[in-house]
């Protein structure tokens, strides 16, 4: 073949475990959350949460 073949992607899961990322998320999102609470008010929850998992699947990559 002339052509490379693309890379493989990592086979880790992009989100961890529930019980693993459960208690760090939550403490360290809240004082965010909190101060982007108008904001965050106007968005139906859906969006918000669609949103807060494509934001933090960025640094699950």
């Amino acid at each position: 073949m002339s052509q490379a073949e693309p890379p493989t992607p990592p086979t880790t899961p992009r989100h961890p475990a529930p019980d693993a990322s459960t208690p760090t998320v939550v403490p360290t999102m809240r004082p965010v959350v909190e101060s982007l609470g108008e904001d965050l008010s106007i968005l139906p929850t859906a969006i918000k949460v669609r949103s807060f998992n494509a934001w933090y699947g960025d640094f699950q990559a």
